[in-house]
């Protein structure tokens, strides 16, 4: 499996996400301190950062299928850090969210072309074991991330965490050019670098397997919605509930912690066991135990405030292991179920899973002034496993098994 091209892939891959990361937690640090955002102007910015791939991703998923992919990744990366590095001008307000927008429209592409060069170059059974390593890399980068981007922010100014961001990124782009440097274009039809395992039989376009892409995008929908209800809000929750600022800090590093252990124990797994039949039903499990973690978490928070934080944490912990389970299976699902189509097949689920981080904090913040943390963590996570149920039956009824 471990090359110059794969090793290459992975790492370019884990550190143009790393710098993706601190970008987007020194955006919002630079919109809310230097340019004083409103909290309608917020809620601008975070809907510019998912709305292009829910509008495009699609077409350019489908785009992608049909042409080169190393070219139109390198490109998407090249163009993001230039326009981040516009960023460091500190331009007039509306200037400020047209390079977010165009910064935005150039990271589209780019889960989807990583993702297809992978189906490419990696061979089919190996795909799982590709993905935990690369589980391992994200949640990692997740931890460290805001340590990084807060106190280069803090000591050194805002500008510091882009530029941080823009070497990381810059760093991505040469690993990804040299990684594949001296091999065939890849693109559709043309010779693999690595040699590749049959297709399932289950493998089949986009258009061709259309419950096993519903079913997909059903899982990942209400995922992402329970996840970014309670994500984006969290801060705000924790403070209403008069928990200290600490507590956040605590809670994000033991779910970190969980996503890292979990990712490192798929890598360790027999490639017989990743390359399973059904690596959908894992996703759906792993969907559903997140959903009982939240409405754990919503007894967690009615205990005595002594004890209240030490339970949150290991069930936060529970989360993040659960949570890099369903991402990582995700992942596999696509590339090795759709390998005639897995631009688009990303594409679209990036829109799906984007549709739900924009609709979700809105939903959030009209049940926060009327429940507590503890209702709304319990109502959130019967709601999604409800819903995840409902996906389950749907899967035993239109697909079974899903093979």
């Amino acid at each position: 499996m471990w090359n110059r091209t794969t090793r290459g892939l992975m790492l370019g891959t884990a550190l143009a996400g790393f710098g993706g990361w601190i970008d987007f937690l020194a955006i919002l640090t630079l919109a809310a301190y230097v340019y004083q955002a409103s909290a309608s102007l917020m809620a601008l910015i975070s809907a510019i950062f998912v709305l292009p791939s829910m509008l495009l991703g699609p077409r350019i998923g489908r785009w992608l299928d049909r042409s080169r992919p190393l070219p139109i990744l390198l490109a998407a990366l090249g163009l993001r850090t230039l326009s981040t590095g516009l960023l460091l001008l500190q331009a007039p307000v509306a200037l400020f969210c047209g390079l977010l927008v165009l910064r935005a429209l150039f990271n589209t592409p780019t889960e989807s072309a990583a993702n297809l060069l992978v189906a490419r170059v990696v061979k089919t059974e190996d795909v799982p074991r590709y993905f935990s390593m690369l589980g391992v890399l994200r949640n990692a980068s997740k931890i460290a991330a805001p340590v990084i981007g807060s106190t280069l922010a803090s000591r050194f100014g805002e500008a510091s965490a882009l530029s941080a961001s823009i070497l990381l990124s810059l760093i991505a782009l040469a690993l990804l050019a040299a990684a594949f440097r001296g091999q065939a274009a890849i693109g559709p039809g043309t010779p693999k670098p690595v040699r590749e395992a049959p297709v399932p039989a289950s493998g089949a376009p986009v258009d061709e397997n259309r419950d096993l892409l519903r079913t997909l995008l059903g899982t990942v929908t209400v995922f992402s919605f329970m996840v970014f209800l309670i994500n984006n809000q969290l801060p705000v929750l924790l403070h209403k509930a008069g928990f200290d600022k600490a507590l956040l800090g605590l809670l994000v590093s033991c779910s970190g912690a969980g996503g890292i252990l979990a990712a490192a124990w798929l890598a360790r797994r027999k490639r017989a066991a990743q390359a399973g039949p059904d690596p959908l039903r894992l996703t759906l499990f792993a969907s559903g135990l997140v959903a009982v973690c939240f409405i754990g978490l919503g007894f967690a928070f009615r205990l005595p405030p002594a004890l209240a934080p030490w339970f949150a944490g290991l069930l936060f912990f529970c989360t993040g292991l659960c949570a890099s389970v369903q991402t990582i299976q995700s992942s596999v699902v696509v590339v090795q179920r759709f390998p005639q189509g897995v631009a688009l097949a990303s594409a679209r689920m990036q829109a799906f899973q984007s549709g739900a981080m924009l609709i979700a904090p809105w939903v959030a913040a009209l049940l926060i002034p009327h429940l507590s943390v503890s209702a709304l963590f319990l109502l959130d996570g019967s709601v999604a496993l409800l819903a995840l149920l409902g996906v389950a039956t749907w899967v035993g009824r239109r697909c079974a098994p899903v093979r």
